[in-house]
C-alpha cells in the first residue's frame, strides 16, 4: 500500500447533490474509521472504541452523555452503510462487538486530509469544512467560491450558525477567507453587490487578495513601530540576509524562508523569537499567530523540504546515469551504491525503471523513480540485473509469464486440463 500520510476523503460525501452525500456527524465517523486503518484497508474495532477514541484523543464527544453518544456512533454506522460507503463483516448490534469495517473505493475522485490536521481540529464540523474547502484546490484557482446562504446548506444550519463555524476554522487557520468585492451591479434596495467570499486551505497570495481584503488586513495590521526604541535591531549583525527579522518592517513569507534555513544559528533564531514573542503578546497577538505566524511557517517549512527534494533528485539522477547503478539516501545524503558500506539504514533508494510507452522506439519509457526501504536486504530487488539491464513492465510480463508456465507444468496430470 502506498505510503500516504491521510486519511482519504471522497469528494461525492460532501457534493450537495449526491446520493453518497453524509451530514457533518457521519462524515466524522468516517473520517476516524479511515484514520484507523491497518495496511490492508480496514478497520478493526467496536462502536465504544469509536466513542472512546474520538473521546479520548480528538476530544470530542459525539454527545456528552456516554449512552447518548453510543447510541450516536451506530446510528451514524448505520448510515454510513446504508447510503453504501462503508462494509462491515457482521451486522452492528452490542457496542462492544469488534466489527471489521471496509471501504467502498470507487467513489470517484478524491483528496486526502492530513493526519496532522484532522488531529488537530476539535469541532467535528470543522472536518466537514475543511474538506469541502479542501477539495477545490486542484481547480482552475484551487479555491472555493461561498456565500453564507450556501454554507447553511451545505451545513444543514442557519447562516449565522455555518457564519461562526466557517470563521472558526479561518480563525485557527485550519482554512483562509479571502472577502469578496463589490461590484457596480446593484442588489436589492439599491445595495452595492458584493461577490462570495473564496476560501482555501493556503494562505492567498498578495496576487490573489481583494481589495475588500486588503482593506480588512490594513485595518488589522500590527503597528510594530508602537513602543519599540528607534536603535531596535541591526541589520548588519549576521554575514546573510536577515530580511526583516531585525527591522521594524512587517514579516513575509520569504522571512519565514530565512528563519527554517538558519535554524542552526541559535543567535539569530533567539532575534527572530524576540520580534515573534513580542508581536505574539501584543493585542493582535492571536490574529498574528493565526494569519502570518502560523500558515507563514509552515509553508517556508515546505518549501525549503521542497527545494531540498529536488536538489536529492537531481543528485540521484546524475549518479544513476553516470554509474548505471542506483543512488542511495543514507544518513541524509545522496550517494552512489558502490560508496554504501553495507551496514548503515538505507532510507530511499532511486532507480531507472521502464514503462510501456508507444511512443519511444523500443516501447519503453525510462525515468527515475524513488522508494522507501524497510530493510537494507531490500536493495537488490531495483539493481539493474547480471546483465546490467534494468527492471521494466515488459520484462514483469515476461515473468508473470514463465511463472505460470512453470506452475502449470508442475500440476499432477489431473488438473493440467483445467489450464
Amino acid at each position: 500500500m502506498k505510503n500516504v500520510k491521510g486519511i482519504r476523503l471522497y469528494n461525492v460525501l460532501v457534493e450537495e447533490n449526491s446520493e453518497f452525500k453524509l451530514s457533518v456527524d457521519e462524515l466524522y465517523l468516517y473520517s476516524i474509521l479511515r484514520r484507523l486503518n491497518n495496511f490492508n484497508l480496514e478497520t478493526v474495532i467496536s462502536m465504544d472504541g469509536i466513542e472512546q477514541y474520538s473521546r479520548n484523543f480528538n476530544d470530542i464527544k459525539f454527545y456528552s452523555k456516554l449512552q447518548e453518544a453510543r447510541k450516536r456512533v451506530k446510528s451514524c454506522l448505520l448510515n454510513l452503510l446504508d447510503k453504501g460507503v462503508v462494509q462491515v463483516d457482521s451486522e452492528p448490534k452490542n457496542y462492544d462487538q469488534l466489527l471489521k469495517i471496509t471501504f467502498v473505493e470507487n467513489l470517484g475522485g478524491y483528496e486526502y486530509i492530513p493526519f496532522d490536521t484532522f488531529d488537530s481540529m476539535n469541532r467535528m464540523v470543522h472536518n466537514y469544512i475543511y474538506f469541502v474547502v479542501s477539495k477545490w484546490k486542484g481547480t482552475k484557482d484551487g479555491s472555493f467560491h461561498c456565500s453564507k446562504s450556501r454554507w447553511a446548506d451545505i451545513l444543514n444550519v442557519n447562516p449565522k450558525t455555518a457564519d461562526k463555524y466557517v470563521n472558526e476554522c479561518v480563525e485557527d487557520g485550519l482554512i483562509f477567507k479571502n472577502v469578496g468585492d463589490y461590484s457596480n451591479a446593484e442588489a436589492r434596495n439599491g445595495q452595492m453587490k458584493q461577490d462570495s467570499n473564496q476560501y482555501k486551505i493556503v494562505p492567498f497570495t498578495d496576487e490573489e487578495k481583494s481589495n475588500m481584503q486588503k482593506k480588512e488586513e490594513k485595518e488589522n495590521t500590527l503597528d510594530l513601530d508602537a513602543g519599540v526604541d528607534d536603535s531596535w535591531g541591526e541589520s548588519n549583525k549576521f554575514p546573510f540576509d536577515t530580511g526583516n527579522w531585525l527591522s521594524k518592517g512587517n514579516l513575509t513569507e520569504d522571512d519565514y524562508e530565512i528563519y527554517i534555513l538558519h535554524l542552526d544559528d541559535q543567535d539569530f533564531i533567539s532575534e527572530c523569537d524576540k520580534k515573534r514573542k513580542r508581536i505574539l503578546n501584543s493585542k493582535k497577538g492571536e490574529w498574528f499567530k493565526n494569519s502570518i505566524d502560523k500558515p507563514y511557517m509552515e509553508q517556508a517549512k515546505e518549501c525549503l523540504e521542497r527545494k531540498e527534494n529536488g536538489k536529492r533528485e537531481k543528485q540521484a539522477t546524475d549518479i544513476v546515469h553516470n554509474t548505471d547503478d542506483v543512488a542511495l539516501l543514507v544518513q541524509g545524503r545522496i550517494i552512489p551504491h558502490a560508496e554504501w558500506n553495507q551496514s548503515d539504514k538505507i532510507d530511499e533508494i532511486y532507480y531507472l525503471y521502464g514503462e510501456r510507452d508507444s511512443a519511444s522506439p523500443d516501447g519503453v519509457g525510462w525515468s527515475i523513480r524513488k522508494v522507501s526501504l524497510m530493510d537494507n536486504e531490500d536493495v537488490e530487488m531495483y539493481r539493474p540485473d547480471e546483465k546490467g539491464e534494468w527492471d521494466s513492465d515488459v520484462k514483469q510480463v515476461e515473468r508473470d509469464m514463465q511463472y505460470e508456465d512453470e506452475r502449470v507444468i508442475g500440476l499432477p496430470s489431473d488438473l493440467e486440463k483445467y489450464y
